[in-house]
């Protein structure tokens, strides 16, 4: 047994990745801490495996398509930035564009049929007179989009189209639609429940989109090895078992019931534990943190 790990054990609560964080410096641990990270989940391994089927899919008349609907926070974006890492762009040595069967991109902040086709050209770097009709830019972002090969565009946040005129929202699917008809391409779309609202709005739209929902948390077995899973990635060097049913509570009544929340709480724990000498987070470590639950937040901007 050599020197580190007499001091610190075998740390076999962490995962090896973790364990050697483990064994550094408490400045290295707490930036560590705050590096993003993935846990897998039964709902986000189910969407993936879904978004996965999509790119496999071969091109027929009516692409299938997706609405993911979640809370703010509760993973939509992180699992479309998977999405989109695990399928990256190529070089094409037999032409000038690149290759991607899948584009990621964030809804126009007041989106419509032409915004969809500049954005597309935009993201792409192809530059596009602001005089164009519509009918010229759908013709360039159609032929773009054909060149490189993409098999599935997703927008995320598409609740801001909302915020826009009823015309605009109706141009903004025409959009979509034209796309998908043309390309034969499967379309995911991404956001609150506002989107789901968007959705229905159209008979047309709703029929063509399958909803993948990503619920909020309860405090239940999955839950529970959710939590389990957090504690083998955080870097302590004592055992903190988040997963007992008191812990898991106290965990879930802190958060608001999204991944992102109990996310931030747990790294917040798990960096006053470690600047406390403490080294696990419990009942204190939970409610001393620099964590401030989303009610409060809530209420403190309603008093300034």
């Amino acid at each position: 047994m050599n020197a580190i790990t007499a001091e610190f054990g075998t740390l076999s609560h962490l995962l090896p990745n973790a364990a050697d964080v483990a064994r550094s410096s408490d400045s290295d641990r707490l930036d560590y801490i705050a590096l993003d990270r993935w846990l897998p989940y039964r709902r986000a391994i189910d969407i993936s495996q879904r978004l996965d089927d999509l790119v496999r899919m071969p091109r027929v008349n009516r692409m299938p398509c997706l609405l993911i609907v979640g809370r703010s926070n509760n993973g939509k974006s992180h699992i479309l930035e998977r999405f989109a890492e695990k399928y990256p762009a190529e070089e094409n040595l037999d032409g000038p564009n690149i290759k991607a069967r899948v584009l990621v991109m964030q809804t126009p902040p007041r989106p419509d049929e032409v915004e969809i086709y500049r954005q597309l050209l935009r993201m792409l770097n192809r530059y596009h007179r602001v005089s164009k009709d519509r009918g010229e830019l759908r013709t360039d972002a159609i032929k773009l989009l054909r060149d490189i090969g993409v098999k599935v565009l997703v927008l995320d946040e598409v609740n801001y189209a909302m915020a826009s005129t009823p015309s605009h929202r109706e141009s903004f699917f025409n959009g979509l639609r034209y796309l998908t008809n043309e390309l034969r391409i499967s379309i995911v779309l991404a956001g609150t429940d506002k989107a789901l609202q968007l959705v229905n709005a159209d008979p047309q739209i709703a029929s063509r989109f399958q909803i993948e929902p990503l619920p909020l948390w309860k405090v239940d077995a999955e839950f529970r090895t959710l939590l389990a899973n957090f504690e083998q990635v955080l870097p302590l060097r004592e055992p903190s078992h988040l997963s007992t049913k008191a812990l898991a509570s106290l965990i879930h009544s802190r958060s608001d019931g999204t991944i992102g929340s109990v996310s931030e709480l747990l790294n917040a724990a798990a960096k006053w534990a470690i600047s406390s000498g403490k080294e696990r987070i419990d009942e204190a470590a939970i409610l001393n943190c620099a964590f401030v639950p989303l009610d409060d937040r809530k209420r403190l901007i309603r008093d300034v």
